[in-house]
Order: structure tokens, then C-alpha cells, then sequence
């Protein structure tokens, strides 16, 4: 018997400005392939950069369930840091990661001196249909 497939987009951190550390919502991979280790993508996108100094660092953090406390570190699942140099602006990034959990979330940490970023983050995986 054929499993059919689909590639799935799901939005993670869509469109924030960000000048402090946070966290995005909880993504349930339930429907999707996460199994025998198929890697799961992920995209970020660096949309808006102002202030004097600063920089942003963004990971992806797994768990079991939605608890905020919950959440983990996923190993290897970090972004190049963004800076609020014009060089931040307008890029694109992938990484691809594994899990076993059922929920990912995207993390930020914000540092230097009154910096805002604006940045889209998603996740995209493969969706069991059958």
C-alpha cells in the first residue's frame, strides 16, 4: 500500500517586531512526518532592522506538550545571529532539524542597545495525507 504525501507550510512567527527575548506559539507536528528521521525545515526571514546596536539570535525549542516551561532546545536548530547592520536585512534562512516531539516553537533573544527586528519564521514539513 502507497502513503501519499504533501509538503506542508506552517507558520511559526509570522511577521513580529521584536525588541526583547520571546517565544513564538506552539506548532503541532502531529499530522506530519516526523518518523525515521525525515527532516523537518525550517525558514527565517529578516523583513525590518532599526535601532543603534544590537543583535537577535532565534533557535528552535521541542516538546511533549504546550507547557511553556516544557520547551527544550532542539541540538543544531539555531539561526545565524541576526545584527541591526543593514547586512541583517532582507535575509533568508534554512535550517533543517529532527525531532520526535510533538510540538516545536521558534525562541528569540534580543540583545545590545534598543534593537527591533521584524522577522517571519516557519516551519515546513511533510504532511501525511493517507
Amino acid at each position: 500500500m502507497a502513503h501519499i504525501h504533501e509538503f506542508a507550510s506552517l507558520a511559526g512567527y509570522a511577521a513580529v517586531s521584536t525588541t526583547t527575548s520571546a517565544s513564538g506559539a506552539a506548532i503541532d507536528l502531529q499530522p506530519y512526518l516526523n518518523d525515521n528521521h525525515v527532516q523537518i525545515s525550517a525558514t527565517l526571514n529578516c523583513i525590518g532592522v532599526t535601532g543603534a546596536t544590537g543583535t537577535l539570535d532565534v533557535k528552535l525549542q521541542e516538546s511533549v506538550d504546550t507547557t511553556s516551561g516544557d520547551f527544550t532546545d532542539i541540538v543544531g536548530a539555531t539561526f545565524t545571529q541576526l545584527s541591526t547592520s543593514t547586512a541583517s536585512l532582507n535575509t533568508l534562512q534554512t535550517i533543517y532539524f529532527n525531532t520526535n516531539k510533538r510540538y516545536v516553537r521558534f525562541a528569540t533573544t534580543a540583545g545590545g542597545s534598543t534593537p527591533s527586528f521584524s522577522v517571519v519564521g516557519q516551519i515546513q514539513a511533510i504532511q501525511r495525507l493517507v
